[in-house]
């Protein structure tokens, strides 16, 4: 049957986090709002918007009595949502025919208000109780911190949050300026872009690199982009390609120096980067062609290095990957037509064209953790292999035992740990910081931590 529900954060997840934890993040719009909210509930799955009125609906979300519900939430308002969906809209549900919807292992409909709805489709896997369990006890452990990093993030005057470099939903970036004033000369710049699965990143993810960076003297531009189901993949290549642009026009005017800039993306943030990078050598190699480059707004050549962080370069040997965790592939429906090898960085290089433009690509640095069972390392190895086969020399690969998926974002620098700081600093120049990194929880505390860590 189909399950029906107002949307609220759930007692058991007030329970754990203690407020609603969307509002902490400045999630305004309501899919990254409803991906959470699915993630705390315990449901790993994808979401699409279904967007559209229905009075039926409207007193399915209000009615208290659950079988009333289920008479209201019928197939037939279901279908009628179905029929008032865009054709980005519908391509994303493709495959959700609504004869289809209904059994218990299939969608569940979960109510925004009386305009709009997310359906859950073909939904992956249930947590098991102890997994629930384990993420609760994860949530537990990790909230003092998280809170002492709420509350640097939006009382930070060092941070400028929120300025726009689009008209459009989440085209937005974070600026972290260093506290000491400049002394001679612009400061030198990092751009920042989060993962987060294209569907729960935000701009935030950033911080505590940021904040690293920023102590040495390093001006950081965290660059959000609209999540999925907001946006297909290329639509967010078209945000970070925009935020890009805004970057390179704009960032002297607060102080830094475009001449000086490094790019880091972890996960879905060095997938995207990565792709765009490319996409923009062949533009580049296109243009010079037809004689054009100088309307170019931004150029991979105007960054001194890339570092991917525990990136997916390969969809389709990511979805391989996570049917054989029997996770639901939800990755083409990211995907134009579902076209994942036209947006894998790997497969991308299997081009000639665009191997003859890889010369364009800034130096190439990748680390990823060999315990990482997200994303498996080799994902990052075949890229790395990629990249040289197609001329790249300045191409260098990092792994490490033990590490896990969220190690260098999250547990890392939580635990003190500046290893992307450092190496980014290296390659603008800049000595290492004398003082050692911020520890932003105690040791034992953090070890519990990753042991619970689910990524």
């Amino acid at each position: 049957m189909i399950r029906c529900q107002k949307f609220r954060p759930s007692r058991e997840s007030r329970q754990i986090y203690g407020f609603r934890f969307p509002a902490i993040l400045e999630a305004t719009e309501r899919g990254l709002e409803l991906m959470l909210w699915s993630f705390m509930a315990g449901d790993l799955g994808t979401g699409v918007l279904l967007a559209g009125s229905s009075p039926e609906f409207a007193e399915c979300c209000d009615t208290p009595n659950e079988a009333e519900a289920e008479r209201l939430c019928t197939q037939e308002t279901v279908s009628e949502l179905l029929d008032q969906l865009t054709p980005m809209q519908r391509a994303a549900v493709s495959n959700a025919a609504p004869g289809a919807w209904g059994s218990d292992d299939d969608p569940s409909c979960v109510l925004y208000d009386q305009y709009s709805a997310v359906c859950f489709k073909g939904a992956v896997r249930h947590s098991s109780p102890n997994e629930q369990c384990t993420s609760r006890a994860q949530a537990l452990v990790i909230l003092p911190a998280c809170l002492r990093i709420g509350w640097f993030y939006f009382t930070n005057k060092h941070i400028i949050r929120g300025v726009a470099y689009g008209p459009k939903p989440r085209q937005l970036l974070d600026i972290y300026y260093p506290k000491e004033a400049q002394t001679a000369g612009a400061y030198p710049v990092v751009v920042a872009v989060m993962g987060g699965a294209w569907t729960i990143g935000h701009r935030l993810w950033n911080v505590l690199l940021a904040a690293r960076l920023a102590e040495a003297g390093v001006l950081v531009v965290a660059v959000d982009y609209r999540n999925f189901p907001l946006a297909t993949i290329p639509d967010m290549l078209h945000d970070l390609d925009s935020g890009l642009a805004w970057v390179r026009s704009n960032v002297a005017s607060y102080g830094g120096d475009p001449k000086r800039m490094a790019l880091v993306g972890q996960s879905a943030g060095a997938h995207l980067s990565s792709a765009l990078l490319l996409q923009k050598c062949r533009r580049e190699e296109e243009a010079l062609e037809l004689g054009a480059v100088a309307g170019m707004k931004w150029s991979p050549s105007d960054f001194k290095v890339f570092l991917g962080v525990s990136g997916v370069y390969d969809l389709p040997a990511e979805v391989a990957h996570m049917e054989s965790r029997q996770i639901f592939p939800f990755l083409q429906h990211l995907c134009a037509d579902g076209d994942m090898a036209a947006v894998s960085p790997t497969l991308m290089l299997q081009e000639p064209a665009l191997r003859r433009a890889t010369s364009r690509m800034p130096p190439v640095h990748l680390m990823h953790g060999k315990a990482d069972t997200s994303v498996p390392f080799e994902i990052s190895t075949a890229f790395a292999d990629e990249l040289r086969k197609a001329g790249l020399e300045n191409v260098e690969i990092k792994l490490f035992d033990g590490v896990t998926h969220s190690h260098p974002v999250v547990e890392g620098p939580l635990g003190g740990e500046d290893y992307q700081a450092r190496l980014l600093l290296q390659h603008l120049g800049i000595p290492a910081p004398s003082i050692p990194a911020r520890r932003w929880m105690p040791h034992s505390a953090l070890s519990i931590a990753s042991r619970l860590m689910p990524f």
